[in-house]
């Protein structure tokens, strides 16, 4: 009798300490559409795609990243021209995750990277010309901003599917002011 009941305690402290030192045995499911790392004490052990993961639940954890394409659209968006005039711009583009280990690891939220880079880009496009070019060449910069983009997102681990400027324009002088003294109503 004594036998088995030092065989049980020392079975219970085997259980309690493979519970704290390597968790408990369990699966992740990962959708169609999800890409992930696993990581085990806090490294990156191996990427995992869509399907079944198995994993101690202590001692690992899988990070998803979500490889749908993510929408960008902006507008009215004023750069400062070559010759000193304004341009206001807008464009619409969509990006998806190429790279789930290159995603995680570009910014704190990897679904704002596109947004970024797509602005940055436009933006240093558009500041390189000037009015007179601007309305002359618009497919021409809309190329190069989606040439410079494309290759900005894939070192990011993003992928750029479309990109189309929606609005380029010039911004007209701002209206001049009257000088005259402002109308007061009498009784």
């Amino acid at each position: 009798m004594p036998v088995i009941g030092i065989l049980f305690w020392c079975c219970l402290l085997v259980l309690v300490g493979i519970r704290r030192f390597v968790g408990w045995p369990t699966t992740v499911t990962l959708l169609q559409y999800q890409s992930g790392i696993l990581y085990r004490k806090g490294y990156p052990v191996r990427d995992v795609g869509p399907g079944r993961v198995r994993m101690w639940a202590g001692i690992e954890k899988v990070i998803t990243v979500d490889t749908r394409s993510i929408p960008v659209s902006f507008e009215n968006r004023a750069v400062a021209l070559t010759d000193g005039q304004t341009a206001v711009f807008g464009f619409s583009g969509n990006a998806d995750v190429n790279d789930a280990h290159k995603a995680l690891y570009s910014a704190q939220n990897f679904n704002q990277v596109p947004a970024y880079v797509l602005l940055v880009c436009s933006r240093a496009v558009l500041n390189q010309h000037s009015s007179a070019n601007l309305k002359i060449s618009q497919n021409l910069i809309e190329g190069k901003i989606a040439e410079q983009a494309k290759e900005r997102l894939k070192n990011q681990g993003f992928n750029l599917l479309s990109f189309r400027l929606t609005q380029l324009s010039i911004a007209g002088p701002p209206p001049e002011s009257d000088n005259r003294a402002p109308r007061t109503a009498s009784a």
